[in-house]
Formats: structure tokens, sequence, C-alpha cells
């Protein structure tokens, strides 16, 4: 799949999520398909679940935490892409 339209998230062998091998880690930035669009956000780990979720910022002061899990489409930001290592 184009990065354009984005790609599947998969796991990798120490359980992180990829995106067309590129591992991601906590901060790294990720746009992620939610109902039709694409919401730019950032990934972290959360201790209380014992995983990774995808946070977006809508509005002021109002985080949206989301489960990440492997099949979710998902690609990097254009600014990345064009090779700036951006976390």
């Amino acid at each position: 799949m184009n990065q354009s339209q984005g790609s599947k998230l998969e796991r990798n062998e120490i359980r992180r999520f990829e995106v067309d091998g590129v591992e991601l880690t906590s901060g790294s930035c990720l746009e992620v398909l939610l109902g039709g669009v694409w919401v730019p956000g950032r990934v972290e780990y959360m201790h209380p679940m014992g995983d990774y979720a995808f946070i977006t910022t809508s509005g002021e002061d109002f985080e949206t935490y989301v489960a990440l899990w492997a099949g979710m489409i998902a690609r990097l930001p254009a600014r990345r892409q064009a090779g700036r290592l951006l976390p």
C-alpha cells in the first residue's frame, strides 16, 4: 500500500508496532485512519493498559486515547517521510 493510503500496523519481535518497517516508540509521530479521516497524533506506552496507544489533541486541553492494534491503518507524517528524523 502506498504511503498516501497508509499501511497496516504490525508488531515486531519485541512487540513494538511498526509501519512500513519503521519501529514506533513512545513519542513517535503517526497519522491513523479513524472514521475515514487521517488523524495526526503520537504513540505513547500506557502502563495501566500494558500496551501502546495513539494520542491526539482535539481542541484545548483535550486528549483522545485510542488503543493501537495490529492491522490498524496508519502512516508516518509527510515531514518524516521526507527523511527528517522526527520522534
